[in-house]
């Protein structure tokens, strides 16, 4: 349900059928929760880092352009870049905390 996931669509990076069978957005997951006897004690959204070489294979994957394609290569050739990663706060992921209600 995240922003970004709407813009990019079929091409959001977490996107990886058939590895993800399911996914939910914050209101379909409390639904579910709350249904099965759960009580949701906690709801965050998850930012993380992604490596360049991610970035550049995603831009690439994304776009087709060879420019990408060139950047990634050199990358992963490249022992210091390839371990250089940069936060990107994109709020496409979130855990939720619940408990059992007796």
């Amino acid at each position: 349900g995240s922003l970004f996931s709407k813009i990019m669509s079929s091409k959001w990076h977490s996107f990886v059928p058939p590895e993800h069978l399911y996914y939910f957005n914050k209101k379909s997951l409390s639904i579910l929760l709350k249904e099965n006897g759960f009580e949701i004690l906690k709801v965050k959204t998850i930012n993380k880092r992604f490596t360049l070489q991610y970035i550049f294979r995603m831009l690439y994957r994304w776009q087709k352009l060879k420019i990408w394609e060139k950047i990634y290569e050199y990358i992963v050739s490249n022992n210091f870049l390839s371990k250089v990663t940069i936060f990107l706060p994109l709020g496409d992921n979130m855990y939720i905390v619940a408990k059992k209600i007796k």
